[in-house]
């Protein structure tokens, strides 16, 4: 029986093809830590919201709308509200909206702070601009803060949309 030998050319080569392979490995782990720390490409906690905000099932036929459960603190003087506004990849041909309102103290009136353009499924928007002015006019504190989701489709034969469905949460929304 004839041993198996390595000569220092099959060496040579052996050890290429190895330090090649970790880099890949290396380079690869890199980028899926990287992709694991941005929240817009990870998947936000999700539930099959109807009017009264109550989870679903997730059967075909319903929509899948992220959960937004906590408060919102900004500063008097900031033009974008960090917030992630996701629309899951499991809404196929479906666009979410997003508009923010907040309800003045001893009001009944809602003041638009800010709204989205229309989100493709599995795209997240990490920020949303707001109004400075209508900032200005709410007083430093806590206030009642609604954020509004809008499903809709997109008829291309009549290039208009359709609304879906929609879904809303309350949270305090704290100006510092």
């Amino acid at each position: 029986m004839k041993k198996f030998r390595l000569d220092t050319r099959k060496k040579k080569a052996l050890a290429i093809i190895i330090s090649i392979l970790l880099v890949f490995i290396v380079i690869f782990g890199i980028w899926k830590y990287q992709q694991s720390k941005n929240p817009a490409n990870n998947e936000v906690e999700q539930g099959t919201v109807l009017y009264n905000s109550k989870y679903k099932s997730n059967a075909p036929g319903n929509l899948v709308f992220p959960a937004y459960t906590q408060d919102i603190t900004v500063k008097r003087d900031v033009k974008e509200i960090p917030i992630v506004l996701a629309n899951p990849k499991v809404n196929k041909n479906v666009y979410f909206k997003y508009k923010l309102s907040v309800t003045k103290e001893n009001s009944k009136k809602n003041i638009n702070l800010g709204e989205t353009k229309l989100i493709e499924a599995g795209k997240a928007l990490n920020k949303l601009p707001i109004s400075q002015s209508k900032l200005k006019t709410l007083s430093i504190g806590k206030h009642k803060c609604r954020i509004d989701v809008f499903a809709y489709t997109y008829n291309e034969k009549n290039n208009e949309k359709i609304k879906l469905n929609q879904a809303y949460w309350d949270v305090n929304f704290t100006i510092e």
